[in-house]
């Protein structure tokens, strides 16, 4: 979407939006916040203020023309079920996204463990709302190999399993 004959943005795959200012000659990688949802249509109203909708109900808005800030309005339902994604990217290096959905406030705790079954590191250990969350977990100071993640919410316990390649 061209906003003038120079500025036009771009969206796509896993929360891609770029922007160019020399009429698409370069372009250049935006922060949009958005980790592991495709972003699917953009629109501008002026020069400044400006939309852009995704999957699962999300809404970026811009006031400054997307020069720095796109503030996140996510319309999303309080999700139905208890459910853990798969993580993105599988395999990774060094990180990777967790994305989980709780129905109901509880506490919440993310594990991650080895292929023995020990506790590597706690990244989610907190009160949370209900609703859609994504977290992102740092795998730099482990080897490569195979690591499962398991959330545990009230009486709800899933694990999945994820590759770490260095």
């Amino acid at each position: 979407y061209f906003v003038n004959k120079n500025t036009g943005f771009m969206t796509g795959y896993s929360g891609t939006l770029i922007k160019t200012t020399n009429c698409g000659d370069n372009w250049i990688m935006q922060n949009s916040g958005i980790l592991n949802e495709d972003l699917n249509n953009i629109f501008f109203l002026d020069s400044n203020i400006g939309w852009v909708i995704g999957n699962h109900g999300i809404i970026l808005k811009t006031t400054d023309g997307g020069s720095s800030v796109w503030i996140k309005n996510n319309i999303e339902d309080v999700p139905q079920n208890y459910f853990l994604y798969q993580n993105y990217p599988n395999p990774f290096n060094p990180t990777t996204n967790i994305k989980y959905a709780i129905p109901k406030d509880g506490f919440v705790t993310i594990k991650i463990y080895d292929l023995l079954g020990r506790e590597i590191n706690k990244i989610v250990s907190e009160t949370q709302k209900a609703g859609f969350y994504t977290v992102q977990f740092n795998g730099a100071s482990l080897s490569s190999g195979v690591y499962f993640y398991r959330i545990k919410s009230g009486s709800f316990v899933q694990t999945k399993k994820m590759v770490l390649i260095k």
